[in-house]
């Protein structure tokens, strides 16, 4: 996401706090805020401590409250992200154990269905796990 400066055209990111070329603008706080906001989940979902992260957010200019804001904000779309994931886990499995079911019913092959089925629960449990508590299972 980059911001255009109104006097020179030209663009740049919100970390900076004036325009490279000319100097003479400044980026509205809504801009930096989504960038930081954006960050802030990279961060976090990379495993950076919340406390460096708000500590960041204050070094740069941002209230206590707002920071906070950005933080919880952040910490939401990663929940949000890991649950889908979670979804997707469940969705695999339960595939995975009714594939295996199948499988059980027209083959012999008992090494190969207790290894399916042994994969699609692994693959559901830890899809419920992963949706129930919003936490990155990787």
């Amino acid at each position: 996401m980059l911001v255009t400066c109104p006097h020179c055209e030209t663009q740049f990111t919100p970390t900076a706090r004036s325009c490279p070329a000319c100097g003479d603008y400044q980026p509205p706080l809504a801009s930096t805020a989504d960038y930081e906001t954006n960050q802030a989940e990279l961060e976090i979902s990379g495993g950076t401590s919340v406390l460096c992260v708000h500590q960041r957010l204050v070094d740069k200019g941002f209230s206590e409250i707002v920071a906070d804001d950005i933080i919880t904000s952040a910490r939401r779309n990663v929940r949000r992200a890991n649950r889908r994931t979670g979804g997707y886990r469940i969705l695999a499995g339960a595939g995975l154990l009714a594939g295996a079911g199948l499988l059980a019913l027209v083959s012999r092959g008992a090494i190969v269905v207790f290894s399916i089925l042994a994969i699609g629960l692994a693959l559901f449990v830890a899809g419920m796990i992963q949706y129930v508590s919003g936490a990155n299972l990787d």
